[in-house]
């Protein structure tokens, strides 16, 4: 009886002594900007600020599917208006924050540089 209390206080020292000791801040590696995802240096932007908003392409992408746009639903190769626009718009200049405001089928038609054939419902993927 008394081996086995003996045998359960050494192995408590052990894993006592072996624990993690608590973080010195002085040690802590400072960011450096140049991590790669997921970045635990990076903080989450509180909510309501401007870097926690939609960009203008994923607002413009929801006023397109709102709006039953063809081109905010993805293509038959499978590529999402998201992607696309994000790859586009750096070319070339699209009248993105024009298509975010618009709010029906035929204003993102005015805003120009888009078709907007208007799905029907069993055409949406």
């Amino acid at each position: 009886m008394r081996a086995a209390f003996y045998i359960s206080i050494a192995i408590t020292s052990t894993l006592a002594l072996t624990a993690c000791p608590p973080l010195d801040p002085k040690k802590v590696p400072q960011c450096t900007g140049h991590e790669v995802y997921p970045d635990p240096c990076a903080a989450t932007p509180p909510f309501g600020s401007p870097e926690s908003q939609p960009t203008l392409c994923q607002s413009a992408c929801a006023s397109l599917r709102k709006s039953n746009c063809e081109e905010g639903f993805p293509s038959p190769q499978g590529g999402s208006c998201l992607q696309t626009c994000e790859q586009s718009s750096k070319a070339s200049a699209w009248p993105l924050k024009c298509w975010a405001e618009a709010e029906t089928s035929e204003k993102i038609k005015a805003c120009g540089s888009i078709r907007c054939r208007v799905l029907g419902p069993t055409e949406r993927l």
